[in-house]
């Protein structure tokens, strides 16, 4: 999980006792790598939460998924949130993203309500043709109608 704009404006926002677990065989995911990004702030109240559980799947994904979390009470960003936790999920090097407010009431949830995320960024952010495809890993514009 890579913290935004540096490690030591977490202190509020990370907590290690909250323990979360993310079932590995629960998660389908379409076949990509993704890049989840966490919009958070230092009132927020259930941030701590969001963040164990973005931290646990995340974990469980190994390299298919990168976290990126931005602590708006700390830095500007060129998305507008509304309401933290605020998320951005994309499969990486996408157009676009999925985006979204708050997490589940109930945390034993996660696994069918990210899954349903996964399944929507694919289809939305992903390259639609093989020929949109560039050399440097990018969609082309023209051909990905997102």
């Amino acid at each position: 999980m890579i913290l935004l704009p540096e490690e030591s404006v977490y202190d509020k926002l990370i907590d290690p006792s909250i323990q979360v677990q993310v079932e590995p065989s629960a998660l389908k995911l379409p076949p990509r790598n993704y890049e989840l990004n966490i919009y958070v702030d230092d009132n927020c109240t259930v941030c701590p939460v969001a963040l164990a559980l973005a931290g646990a799947t995340e974990k469980v994904l190994d390299s298919r998924l990168r976290v990126i979390v931005y602590n708006l009470s700390h830095m500007q960003v060129d998305i507008k949130v509304n309401a933290t936790p605020a998320f951005c999920l994309r499969v990486e090097k996408g157009k676009g993203c999925v985006y979204w407010e708050g997490i589940p009431l109930d945390p034993s949830g996660w696994e069918r309500f990210i899954n349903e995320k996964f399944v929507k960024a694919y289809i939305q952010t992903r390259c639609k043709h093989l020929r949109a495809w560039r050399g440097s890993g990018e969609c082309w514009g023209s051909l990905n109608k997102s």
